[in-house]
């Protein structure tokens, strides 16, 4: 009671604190409206004296000007009237401003009445006079008949100068005024803001921070009470459950858990007859108008009855009625009732029962040992299936316990392993990490225990030969059925093979990062070959065969051949290093590449070659290229008069070989040495255009040797797994069948043989390409462009002359291109033979010509023997 009258007394004071402060804030707005009126009025007396008095300077002016016209205008001038008029008229407006400040003024003893009476009455400038003057003056000249002398004039100019002056200082006193009251307006808004602010600020401190403090007090201790409710309803023995008016459970505390054997988040929200079978099932929000208080039945969760005493009641809050029941569990009570009421018959027949009894838990004990022996059975049948399950999947199994022990391996991993389950249980496989991994691996598979997360860890494993693999380990955490977390069980598969496949991705990509660059530098630099080569073959033809100058031109033309393959490198980065494939057999191949790698050398090969080794689609030059390439990396590293194996043979390639080429028929040579070993590290980096080993080879030899062979759509393999030897292995794709062919030689030369229709866009390549036809008994016209080749075709077919051939450049940058004009000529005439010639070798048009119609291409750049080679194939050999 105390406490209310305290809170009472306490609102009481609050709201006499609210009053006050908002009749502190009437009076303050009345002030300061008034205060801000009589301000504001001032002002705009001030304003309107100071326009009037513009606007009289402005008449004065203005009647002084039309009198002037007046004075120097014709007597017989029909202005002179409306002149008047004006005059009239402004004298007029001159009058009423002046009667409009002497009303507004007249008996005004204020501040501003009595500036203005000082200037209107008063010296200096005794306006009323002026004014008086000025209007009486023009008023007379206006009045007479006669023209207005000069004189007349004169003293109207006088009173007029007399009279602006007056109004000008009316103006200037009543600006300063203006400006005063114009400051004085913002200082006093100022203030009043200032005092606005202070005021809020007094209500919020005196105000509203009691109020808040109180209400955050209030919240406070109702918090406390509910926590304190909540622990009382918690604690209790006895289960308290609260509905809504329709039954829906809104609490259930720990001894109704216990009694119903519900957990509260499985039971809230569902309607309390779930759980008392005497609360009938509706949707009304009557349902509970008949439940009461007494013994009833209740439900368990496993649909087992119980028997409660309920204790009912209800309350309204503020919001929704609140339903309460009390229950207990009665169970004990009812089981004790009923042992007091059998207790006499149960003494009676103790002694029949005891003997049946026995008899009963004899047998019950009999039935425990069978179904004991049964679930031991059927978990050793369970376990029996999980061990085949998991040895016959083909991926590495295992189980661990909440330790992080591993208790179980299936035989994929033993077998990877060729360890016993007996040492690699426990912690005995963790010694089969690489101890690089090791520590890494550990530590992150201990954080996924400690959060029970499932994990993907990668790491090497040592196999049963010894050597390291690549595996993924995936860890899924194992739970029972009650939630208890019971340890790990795993899969981890062997990825090797993937990461070398993306580290062939890799360096696929490395390769093709040259791209345009390298090709366009290669396409430019074939083409100033072209002319050196070609021109080199021309000079040696005219030479006699022997001569120092000859000698000499072989030196030139030796290094430009070297030039040329330094181009073609550079195009077999580039888009420009696609292979124009042919099936052939490359056992000579082979053999002439490896002699010719070896001719300076004093390292000796030792060829294992079998004679019915497969066919293959392969574009010579590149192709022995690579072997070149791969024999040069290794000469630096083999001993004098020491040996090199070249081994091939014909292989079955499949998936369980894991090796990263397609399945299929491959041919595979071996380039096997005892020259120094190259280091694992070398290995992942050994193919890179821009790596060496020890710094002494440019690594672009094997970079290219690598992209010629993946372009073949094989594979290098390199194997340094041996204490004494290192070994190449190039795997291209075989063809068991193939139909065999002579080469075709060249026609020999003699006589005109026709004449063939040569396009190029440059000069020095068809002056050079013609002097070659030409030595080889044909006649040549020249074309810079597809649509100059296309005018000169169809005028040579019109006039009866036929073209023997056409040579197309591929590549025109200003113009028609080979393959465009190919087009045009085909459709005049479907039978034209045409060869096409570029630079850029990896063009689909030069890959697959015959797709497109032509009967043969040629690869600058070429010397005079290879294109009278073509020529005469494409000639004489067609027919």
């Amino acid at each position: 009671m105390a406490r209310d009258n305290i809170n009472k007394q306490n609102n009481n004071l609050l709201l006499i604190r609210y009053f006050l402060v908002l009749a502190l804030l009437a009076i303050l707005s009345a002030v300061s409206y008034k205060i801000l009126e009589l301000t504001t009025d001032k002002l705009e007396l001030t304003n309107s004296v100071l326009s009037i008095s513009q606007k009289q300077v402005i008449l004065s002016e203005k009647i002084s000007n039309l009198i002037y016209q007046l004075v120097f205008t014709s007597e017989n001038s029909n202005s002179i009237d409306n002149i008047k008029s004006s005059i009239l008229s402004s004298l007029e407006l001159l009058e009423n401003n002046d009667k409009y400040l002497n009303n507004t003024f007249k008996g005004d003893n204020n501040q501003l009445g009595d500036i203005y009476n000082s200037i209107y009455h008063n010296t200096p400038y005794n306006l009323r006079s002026e004014y008086l003057s000025f209007s009486n003056t023009a008023s007379d000249i206006v009045s007479k008949n006669t023209k207005p002398s000069i004189s007349n004039f004169n003293d109207l100019i006088r009173n007029e100068i007399n009279l602006t002056n007056g109004y000008i200082a009316v103006f200037d006193q009543f600006q300063n005024k203006s400006q005063f009251y114009t400051s004085r307006l913002k200082m006093i808004e100022k203030t009043v803001l200032v005092v606005f602010l202070s005021v809020l600020l007094f209500m919020g401190m005196v105000v509203f921070y009691p109020m808040n403090k109180k209400i955050f007090d209030e919240n406070k201790k109702l918090k406390q009470a509910e926590v304190y409710t909540r622990a009382i309803i918690q604690t209790a023995a006895d289960g308290v459950i609260t509905t809504n008016e329709k039954g829906e459970i809104r609490s259930f505390n720990g001894a109704a858990e216990n009694i119903f054997q519900y957990r509260s988040f499985d039971i809230i929200g569902k309607n309390i007859n779930k759980l008392i079978q005497e609360i009938p099932k509706s949707n009304s929000n009557e349902i509970l108008s008949s439940v009461k208080s007494g013994e009833v039945n209740g439900k368990r969760w496993d649909g087992t009855d119980v028997p409660l005493d309920l204790s009912f009641s209800n309350t309204k809050p503020p919001t929704d009625k609140i339903y309460i029941f009390i229950v207990r569990d009665i169970t004990e009570r009812k089981r004790a009732d009923e042992e007091l009421k059998n207790a006499k018959s149960y003494l009676e027949k103790r002694v029949i029962e005891r003997t049946s009894e026995l008899s009963e838990t004899n047998e019950q004990l009999k039935q425990e040992v069978i179904e004991r022996k049964n679930a031991e059975q059927a978990l050793r049948e369970s376990e029996r299936r999980f061990r085949i399950m998991a040895d016959t999947a083909p991926v590495m199994i295992w189980v661990s316990n909440i330790n992080g022990n591993n208790t179980f391996f299936n035989k994929g991993w033993l077998d990877f392993r060729g360890k016993e389950l007996q040492i690699e249980v426990g912690d005995g496989w963790i010694n089969g990490i690489h101890p690089e991994d090791k520590e890494l691996y550990i530590k992150k598979r201990s954080i996924a225990f400690d959060s029970k997360q499932e994990y993907k860890l990668e790491f090497r494993l040592c196999q049963f030969d010894g050597t390291y693999r690549w595996v993924l380990d995936n860890g899924t955490p194992r739970f029972l059925s009650n939630g208890k977390f019971a340890g790990y069980i795993g899969s981890t598969i062997d990825i090797t093979d993937l990461k070398k496949a993306e580290e062939d991705i890799i360096r696929v990509q490395k390769l093709e990062s040259l791209g345009s660059l390298a090709g366009g530098i290669a396409h430019e630099y074939n083409n100033i070959l072209m002319t050196i080569i070609g021109n080199l073959s021309l000079i040696k033809s005219d030479l006699n065969p022997s001569g120092n100058l000859l000698e000499r031109l072989d030196i030139i033309e030796e290094a430009s051949r070297k030039a040329q393959k330094l181009a073609n490198k550079f195009l077999t980065y580039s888009k420009g290093g696609e292979p124009i494939l042919r099936k052939t057999s490359i056992q000579e191949l082979i053999t002439s590449t490896v002699n010719a790698a070896l001719y300076k050398s004093k390292v000796i090969p030792k060829y294992s070659i079998p004679y019915n080794l497969w066919f293959a689609e392969v574009d010579k030059k590149q192709f022995s290229d690579a072997l070149s390439y791969l024999i040069s990396s290794r000469l630096g590293s083999i001993p004098e008069t020491d040996y090199i194996e070249i081994k091939a043979e014909n292989v079955l390639v499949d998936s369980s070989m894991r090796i990263p080429v397609n399945d299929g028929e491959y041919i595979r040579i071996t380039l096997a040495d005892h020259g120094k070993i190259i280091s694992k590290e070398e290995i992942t980096r050994i193919f890179d255009p821009f790596y060496s080993i020890d710094n002494k080879l440019s690594g672009m030899n094997l970079a290219t040797a690598y992209s010629i062979i993946r372009k073949h759509g094989g594979n290098i393999i390199v194997d340094s797994n041996y204490i004494d030897k290192t070994q190449f292995h190039v795997y291209i794709p075989g063809f068991v069948k193939i139909q065999h062919g002579n080469e075709i030689s060249s026609k020999s030369e003699g006589g005109s043989k026709g004449t063939i229709l040569l396009m190029d866009d440059d000069v020095m390549i068809r002056q050079v390409t013609g002097r070659f036809l030409k030595r080889h008994g044909y006649d040549v016209d020249f074309a810079a462009n597809g649509s100059e080749a296309l005018g000169m075709y169809k005028n040579a077919k019109n006039s009866k002359r036929v073209y023997s051939a056409v040579i197309l450049d591929l590549t025109v940058p200003e113009g028609m291109g080979g393959e465009e004009a190919m087009k045009l000529l085909m459709e005049y005439d479907p039978n034209i033979i045409c060869i096409v010639m570029s630079g850029y070798s990896d063009n689909p048009v030069m890959a697959h010509y015959e797709d497109y119609g032509f009967k043969d291409y040629l690869a600058k750049p070429f010397n005079m023997k290879e294109l009278n080679g073509v020529v005469d194939r494409v000639l004489f050999d067609m027919n």
